[in-house]
C-alpha cells in the first residue's frame, strides 16, 4: 500500500513536467544567481561595479594632482573631478565659502555618487607628518548605506598618497633627519636634490623635462622646519601618510539645512525598508493568484464566464484586489517600522511619496503575478515558476543585497526588473532625499517605468487568458 501511494505521487509529479522542472531548477538557478553576485561570475565575470567617486582638489599642488591622477587610473573607481571654480558664482550668491564641498555632499546624499574625496588646502605640506591631528587632511564624505566604500577608499587614498608623491615623503624624512642630525654638506644636498627630482619624475612620467636639474627654489634646505611636536599616534588608515577625515553625507547636509523641515534620519532602517517591502508583497500576491487557476481546476470558471461576466471582468477584479492587498501590506509594514524601529515617515511629502510608490509597485506586482498565472496551466506550475522568478528578481533587483556588491553586467540586467525600479523609488523617498529637490519630482522616472511595465504585464495577461473564453 505504501509503495502504491508513493508510485501515485511520482506519477502525479511526472505528469506535470513544468512543475517538475521548476521544482528541480529552482535550487540550481538560485545557486547560479548568488554565485554570480558573490563570485563575480567566475573567470568570465567583469568584476564588481565601479565605485563612483567625486574628487575636489582644493590644494592644487603637484602632489594633489598626482593623487587625483592615481585615483583616475584605478579600474574599480569612476572618478568625477569637480572643479571648485565652477561654483564660484553660486557660492557668492549663497554667502557660503564652501559651496563646492556642499555640492559634493549633496550629490552623495542624493545617491548620485558613492563617496566624495576633498583634498584640503595644505595637503602637500602635511604629508608624512604622522600623528599630528591638526594638519590638513583628505575629507572623505561617504554614504552610510555603502559601508564598504568608506573602508576601501581610506586604504586606497593612503596607498595612492604613498605611491604618487615619493619625493615629498623623502623630503619629509630628510627634514626629520636634519632636525636631529644637523644640516647636510653641499655634496649631500646635491645628491638629495637629484634623488628628489628622480622620484618626482617617476611618480609623474608624463611630465616634460624629466632630466631637467631642479632650480634652487626646489632645494629642500629652503623649506627646513624644526619638528616641535612628538608623534602621538602611530600609522593608521585615518592618520597615516595623509590624515583622513570621514563624514557622513547625511550629517553634512542635515547640519547645513537644520532650519528646514526635512527628513533627517540617518537610521539604516529607512534604507532596508525599501528593499524588503516589494519582495514580500510579490510573495503574498503569488499565493493569492492561485485563485485564478483554482476556478479552472474546480470547473467554476466556465460557469462564471457563461453568464454576463467576461474575461476582462474576471482579470480586472482580481487585479484590483491584489493591488489593494499590496498597498495595505506595505502600509502596515511601514507603520510597524516607524513605531518599532523609528522609520522617519511622518512628513507630508514622505507620506505622499511612499503612498505613490506603494500604489504603483502594487500595480506592477499584481500585473506581473497575473501574467504568470495566466501563462501557466496548474497551481503547481504557478508555485514553482513564481518562486523561481520572484527570488531571482529580488536577488538581482537589490532586495536581498545591495547592488553595489554585484558585477557590472548584473547591475545593468537589473534594470529590466520592475522591482529594481520600485526599490530605487522607495530609496529616493526614504534615503536619497535632498533638501533642494522635491521627493515627488525625483520619483517621476521610476513611476513612469513601473506604470509602463504594469501596462505591458496586463496586456500579456489579457492575451494569455483568452484560452479560458467560452466559445
Amino acid at each position: 500500500m505504501i509503495l502504491a501511494l508513493i508510485k501515485a505521487q511520482c506519477i502525479s509529479l511526472f505528469r506535470d513536467r513544468m512543475a517538475m522542472l521548476m521544482s528541480f531548477a529552482l535550487p540550481c538557478v538560485m545557486f547560479t544567481v548568488f554565485a554570480v553576485i558573490f563570485g563575480n561570475g567566475g573567470s568570465g565575470g567583469d568584476g564588481s561595479s565601479k565605485l563612483k567617486v567625486i574628487v575636489l582638489d582644493q590644494d592644487s599642488t603637484r602632489s594633489s594632482e598626482r593623487l587625483v591622477d592615481a585615483l583616475q587610473k584605478m579600474d574599480n573607481l569612476e572618478v568625477i573631478v569637480q572643479n571648485e571654480t565652477d561654483n564660484a558664482g553660486a557660492s557668492e550668491a549663497n554667502n557660503g565659502p564652501d559651496d563646492s564641498r556642499m555640492k559634493a555632499a549633496t550629490a552623495v546624499r542624493g545617491g548620485k555618487a558613492s563617496a566624495a574625496v576633498i583634498l584640503q588646502k595644505g595637503l602637500e605640506k602635511s604629508m608624512g607628518e604622522f600623528g599630528q591631528n591638526d594638519r590638513a587632511a583628505i575629507e572623505l564624505i561617504y554614504d552610510p548605506a555603502n559601508p564598504l566604500a568608506e573602508q576601501m577608499l581610506s586604504g586606497v587614498l593612503q596607498a595612492s598618497a604613498f605611491t604618487s608623491s615619493p619625493d615629498v615623503l623623502m623630503e619629509k624624512g630628510l627634514e626629520q633627519f636634519r632636525s636631529l642630525g644637523g644640516p647636510f654638506s653641499p655634496l649631500q644636498e646635491t645628491a638629495t636634490v637629484a634623488l628628489k627630482a628622480m622620484l618626482g619624475n617617476q611618480s609623474n612620467p608624463t611630465a616634460s623635462g624629466a632630466t631637467t636639474t631642479p632650480s634652487a627654489a626646489d632645494t629642500p634646505s629652503d623649506e627646513i622646519e624644526t619638528a616641535t611636536e612628538p608623534v602621538s599616534n602611530g600609522f593608521s588608515m585615518a592618520n597615516g601618510i595623509v590624515r583622513i577625515e570621514s563624514h557622513s553625507a547625511r550629517d553634512i547636509v542635515q547640519s547645513a539645512d537644520a532650519g528646514r523641515l526635512q527628513i533627517t534620519s540617518s537610521n539604516m532602517i529607512s534604507y532596508y525598508a525599501a528593499g524588503i517591502s516589494v519582495m514580500f508583497v510579490m510573495f503574498s500576491m503569488s499565493g493569492a493568484a492561485s485563485s485564478l487557476l483554482e476556478h479552472e481546476e474546480r470547473g467554476t470558471l466556465e460557469r462564471l464566464l457563461s453568464g454576463r461576466m467576461t474575461i476582462a471582468h474576471l482579470l480586472v477584479s482580481h487585479w484590483i484586489f491584489y493591488v489593494a492587498l499590496g498597498v495595505v501590506q506595505m502600509g502596515l509594514m511601514f507603520l510597524f517600522a516607524s513605531a518599532v524601529f523609528g522609520l522617519d515617515l511622518w512628513h507630508m511629502e514622505t507620506l505622499i511619496g511612499a503612498g505613490v510608490m506603494a500604489l504603483v509597485s502594487s500595480m506592477a506586482s499584481a500585473a506581473f503575478i497575473m501574467m504568470v498565472a495566466t501563462l501557466v496551466k496548474s497551481r503547481k506550475q504557478l508555485e514553482g515558476l513564481s518562486s523561481l522568478v520572484i527570488l531571482s528578481m529580488s536577488a538581482i533587483g537589490g532586495s536581498m543585497m545591495p547592488r553595489f556588491m554585484m558585477p557590472t553586467f548584473l547591475v545593468k540586467l537589473s534594470s529590466v526588473t520592475f522591482n529594481a525600479w520600485s526599490m530605487d523609488g522607495f530609496l529616493k523617498v526614504f534615503w536619497y532625499n535632498t533638501p533642494n529637490q522635491s521627493i515627488l519630482a525625483s520619483i517621476v522616472p521610476e513611476v513612469s517605468v513601473i506604470l509602463t511595465m504594469s501596462a505591458l504585464f496586463l496586456t500579456i495577461s489579457f492575451k494569455a487568458a483568452q484560452r479560458w473564453a467560452v466559445r
